[in-house]
């Protein structure tokens, strides 16, 4: 059973990610505190890199998409969405992008499958066509997109069932 503190309780509810709930026990008092806890609140961003086979055919389809580029160097960018971003390097090895993937947890998964397929990027940047969403075993209704460079995307949100209120 996981320990967590009042601090991870209160960012638990303050950030709603729509997953169930999960094991939670209170860390006793006068139990030693864990020394990352105090570190927790410094964290500016998560930004993965992610691989761009050809850079430039990359930057245009995340653009396309709606993000952000920073340019950081002749081969980097900083993509965002909002807060969220990564980072995009023009490094390429084909292993790691086919195993790569993106998780993004969206109120409406269904607007953003019709905002994606709206954009004809098959045609645009020669990618399979993504296929509508669908609802998986794990709670999840994904909508899936793969990147010029191989890297798979899930848009996804926690599944409606009727009279559930999820």
């Amino acid at each position: 059973m996981a320990l967590v503190t009042l601090f991870h309780l209160d960012i638990a509810r303050r950030f709603d990610l729509g997953y169930p709930a999960r094991n939670i026990q209170l860390i006793p008092k006068g139990h030693p505190m864990n020394p990352v806890t105090e570190l927790i609140p410094g964290i500016r961003a998560f930004r993965p890199f992610l691989p761009a086979k050809e850079f430039e055919k990359s930057l245009r389809f995340y653009e396309a998409i709606g993000f952000r580029t920073h340019k950081l160097g002749e081969t980097m960018a900083e993509m965002s969405l909002g807060t969220h971003a990564f980072l995009l390097q023009g490094y390429y090895v084909k292993e790691w992008a086919d195993n790569m993937m993106m998780h993004v947890l969206v109120n409406n998964v269904q607007a953003w499958w019709q905002h994606i397929h709206s954009l004809d990027l098959a045609g645009q940047f020669g990618i399979s066509p993504p296929p509508p969403p669908r609802v998986e075993p794990w709670g999840l209704t994904v909508a899936y997109l793969t990147d010029p460079a191989g890297v798979l995307w899930h848009f996804a949100e926690v599944t409606k069932l009727e009279g559930n209120k999820a």
